[in-house]
C-alpha cells in the first residue's frame, strides 16, 4: 500500500495525505504494482487463516462449540480474502460494482472473523485467555469503530458535497478533495478511518506470532 500511495502521489493521481486506499490504486502504473501485492497479501492472509483453524482445530478436540466457531471464522476469513482479491483486481475506476462488493466482503467479513477468533481465544481453557484476549478484544473493537466511522462519515462528506452541487464526478472529488471543499473534515475522517482498519486487521494477524511460534513439524 505504500509503494502504490507513493506513486500515486508523485504522479498526481490523487492528493497526499489520506486518500482512500482503493484510490492509490485506480490508475497505471500504481494500479500494477496495488493488485500485484494485495493478492500476494492475500494469498498470505489465506496460509494464516488456515494454520489458525487447524492449531484451534488440534488443541480443542473436544470443545464441540469452540469447533464450530472456529470453522465459522475461517470461513468469514476466507470470505475476506475474496473480497480483497476483488478489490485488489477490479479498480473502482473501471469496474466499481465489482470493486465495493469485494470492500464489502472484506471489512465486513474480517471484522466478524476477529470477534469471532477473539470469542474462541477466551473459551479456549486458559490457552487463550490473558493479555492476548484482551489485545485481541481491544484490535476487534477498534476495527468495529473504524469502520462505522469509515462508511457513516463518507456518506457524511458526500451528503455535504452534493447540497453544494459539486459532485456531478464525485470519482474526481474524492481523489482531490481539499480543505476548500465542503465535506472535507468528515472525507479525512473516513479515509483516515480506513486506513486505520486495514492497519488493525494486520495487528489481529500479529498477535497470531506467539502461538504460531508453538507449532513444530515433523518429517515422516
Amino acid at each position: 500500500l505504500k509503494f502504490s500511495y507513493v506513486i500515486a502521489v508523485e504522479d498526481g493521481h490523487v492528493l497526499p495525505g489520506f486518500p482512500y486506499i482503493s484510490d492509490t490504486g485506480a490508475a497505471v502504473p500504481e494500479q500494477c504494482v496495488f493488485g500485484f501485492l494485495l493478492n500476494l497479501l492475500a494469498l498470505l492472509a489465506l496460509l494464516v487463516i488456515y494454520i489458525r483453524y487447524k492449531q484451534i482445530k488440534e488443541y480443542n478436540r473436544q470443545d464441540t462449540r469452540v469447533l464450530r466457531c472456529n470453522g465459522t471464522s475461517a470461513f468469514f476469513g476466507a470470505v475476506a480474502v475474496v473480497g480483497l482479491m476483488l478489490v485488489a483486481s477490479f479498480q473502482d475506476d473501471s469496474v466499481s460494482t465489482v470493486h465495493f462488493l469485494g470492500a464489502a466482503l472484506l471489512f465486513g467479513s474480517g471484522v466478524v472473523y476477529s470477534w469471532i477468533q477473539t470469542f474462541v481465544s477466551y473459551k479456549m481453557h486458559n490457552r487463550g485467555r490473558g493479555k492476548v484476549t484482551v489485545i485481541r478484544f481491544l484490535v476487534s473493537l477498534a476495527e468495529s469503530i473504524f469502520i462505522v466511522l469509515t462508511l457513516v462519515m463518507g456518506e457524511v462528506s458526500m451528503l455535504d458535497l452534493k447540497m453544494t452541487g459539486n459532485a456531478s464526478d464525485w470519482k474526481t472529488s474524492v481523489k482531490y478533495w481539499n480543505s476548500t471543499m465542503p465535506g472535507y473534515s468528515a472525507h479525512i475522517v473516513s479515509t483516515a478511518s480506513e486506513w486505520a482498519l486495514a492497519i488493525s486487521f494486520l495487528a489481529f494477524f500479529l498477535t497470531y506470532v506467539k502461538a504460531f511460534s508453538k507449532i513444530s513439524m515433523e518429517a515422516t
